[in-house]
C-alpha cells in the first residue's frame, strides 16, 4: 500500500507571472523548437528548471542543472514562486482538446504515476538537479 502524506506546494505567483506564460509539457515531451518558444515566453518559464539549454562553455560547475539550480532558488527569493502555508493532498487537473476540435475535456487524479524505468540523459540530468535544489519540479517519479 502507497504512503502518502501532505506536503506545502510551491507555486507561481499570479500577481508576478502570467500562468500560460511560464508553464511547459513534460521535459520529455519537449522539443528544441519547444524549448525555444518557452524561453521566449517568459524569463520565469518553468523550461528553465525542468529542461534548460545547453552551452558549449558548460562544464563541470556551470551547466544546466548548475543554471536550473539557481533559476529555482533566485525565483524562491524573490517570490515567483510562493509554499503554501499548510501541507495538503492536491488533485491533479489536465484540461484539454483532442485534435478535431471535440469539446473541451478533463481529466483528473489523485496519484503520482511513474514513467518507468527512465534512465535517460535527461532522467539522469533531473536527479542532479534534485540533489542541488531538492525540489519536486514534475508530478512524476524520476526512478
Amino acid at each position: 500500500m502507497a504512503h502518502i502524506e501532505p506536503f506545502r506546494a510551491l507555486r507561481y505567483d499570479p500577481a508576478r507571472v502570467s500562468i500560460p506564460q511560464v508553464v511547459t509539457q513534460p521535459y520529455d515531451k519537449i522539443t528544441p523548437a519547444m524549448q525555444d518558444s518557452y524561453y521566449a515566453a517568459s524569463p520565469h518559464n518553468l523550461v528553465r528548471v525542468i529542461l534548460g539549454k545547453e552551452h558549449a562553455t558548460d562544464h563541470s560547475e556551470e551547466n544546466r542543472y548548475s543554471r536550473a539550480s539557481q533559476f529555482f532558488r533566485d525565483w524562491r527569493r524573490q517570490g515567483i514562486f510562493l509554499q503554501d502555508p499548510h501541507p495538503a493532498l492536491y488533485l491533479y487537473v489536465q484540461r484539454f482538446t483532442v485534435p478535431g476540435g471535440k469539446p473541451e475535456l478533463e481529466r483528473r487524479g489523485g496519484r503520482v504515476l511513474r514513467r518507468g524505468n527512465d534512465l535517460r540523459k535527461e532522467t539522469l540530468g533531473k536527479r542532479a538537479l534534485a540533489m542541488r535544489s531538492n525540489p519536486r519540479l514534475h508530478p512524476t517519479n524520476w526512478s
